[in-house]
C-alpha cells in the first residue's frame, strides 16, 4: 500500500462506515479506528452538499452518500504535543504551541493539531492566526466567532504585535538600529523589521517583526539575503540541523477587542531558547 492514498466510495447498500473502510482498504479494523478518531475520515450524507469529518466507526452509511478516507501511513500512530495555555478568559485565550503541532488539521487528519487539542479540552475554537508547524510560539485563539471576527478588524493595526526570535545562519553586523528587509514575496510587497540581539560562532540571534503577512516571510526573507534559519527543512543551505527550525512566536501584545485593556505575552526563558 503506498504511503498516501485518497480511497472515495459511492454507497450504494446501507453499511457501517468501519465495515465500508475494511472491505476495501485492506487495513485491520483497530487501524482504520485509528484513522477514524485522527479524523481521516468525510462523509457527505445523502442529500446535503456539505461533507464533514466523521470520527464514529458505527456510523450508519444509507445509499446515495459519499465517503473520502485520506489514507497517510505516516499519521496512524504519531507523538502527541500538548498545547500549554498562557492565559484565557470566556472570550478568547493565548496558549504555547510546540514544534511540530499543526495550528489546524488538514484532510489527511486533525490529531497532530492544536485546534483539535483544544477541542478535546472542551473549548470551542475559532482560529484568529497561524503559526507554521515547525515554528513553536504564542498563538491566540478566539472561543466564538464573534470575538475571532472582533480580533481579524484590528489584526493588521498596532493594536496586536507579534514578535519572533529566530537563530540565523552567519553573521549579521549589529547595528544597533531596526534593519529591514524590503522582498517582494509571491509578487507582493513584503516586509520584515530586525534587531541583532547575539552574534554567536557561525550564526546570529535576531527579533523579528512582520509588517505583511506573506507566506512564511521571516523564513523566505532571511533566506534571499544570505541568512537563513537554522533547522529550516524548506530553505536555505547549510543551516540544516536535527534539533529543528530555530524561530519561535516569542512575545505577542494584545488590546482585547471587547474590553479595550492591553495585554503582553512573552515566553519564559527556556521556552523562548534558542
Amino acid at each position: 500500500m503506498k504511503n498516501k492514498k485518497i480511497y472515495s466510495y459511492d454507497v450504494t447498500e446501507k453499511t457501517t462506515l468501519i465495515e465500508l473502510l475494511a472491505k476495501d482498504t485492506g487495513l485491520s479494523k483497530q487501524s482504520l479506528k485509528r484513522y477514524l478518531n485522527n479524523g481521516a475520515v468525510w462523509v457527505q450524507k445523502k442529500g446535503k452538499k456539505k461533507i464533514e469529518r466523521t470520527r464514529r466507526a458505527s456510523f450508519e452509511l444509507l445509499p446515495g452518500s459519499h465517503v473520502k478516507f485520506y489514507y497517510d501511513a505516516k499519521l496512524e500512530k504519531f507523538e502527541e504535543l500538548n498545547p500549554e495555555l498562557i492565559y484565557e478568559n470566556r472570550h478568547w485565550g493565548v496558549w504555547y504551541k510546540p514544534a511540530n503541532l499543526l495550528t489546524q488539521g488538514t484532510k489527511y487528519g486533525d490529531a497532530c493539531s492544536l485546534e483539535r487539542a483544544l477541542e478535546k479540552l472542551g473549548k470551542k475554537v475559532f482560529l484568529v492566526h497561524r503559526l507554521d508547524k515547525e515554528t513553536a510560539g504564542l498563538i491566540l485563539v478566539a472561543y466564538s466567532s464573534k470575538t475571532a471576527s472582533d480580533f481579524q478588524q484590528i489584526w493588521h493595526t498596532d493594536k496586536i504585535k507579534k514578535m519572533y526570535l529566530a537563530e540565523v545562519l552567519g553573521e549579521i553586523e549589529d547595528t544597533k538600529e531596526v534593519q529591514i528587509i524590503k522582498k517582494k514575496l509571491d509578487d507582493k510587497d513584503s516586509e520584515t523589521h530586525f534587531t541583532v540581539v547575539e552574534n554567536r560562532d557561525k550564526t546570529t540571534i535576531i527579533e523579528a517583526a512582520l509588517q505583511t503577512g506573506r507566506f512564511h516571510q521571516i523564513r523566505r526573507h532571511f533566506d534571499l539575503i544570505g541568512h537563513p534559519v537554522m533547522g529550516d527543512p524548506d530553505y536555505g543551505n547549510k543551516n540544516k540541523n536535527e534539533e529543528g527550525l530555530k524561530l519561535i512566536a516569542h512575545k505577542l501584545t494584545i488590546t482585547d477587542p471587547i474590553t479595550d485593556k492591553a495585554f503582553a505575552f512573552e515566553l519564559d526563558e527556556k521556552k523562548r531558547s534558542l
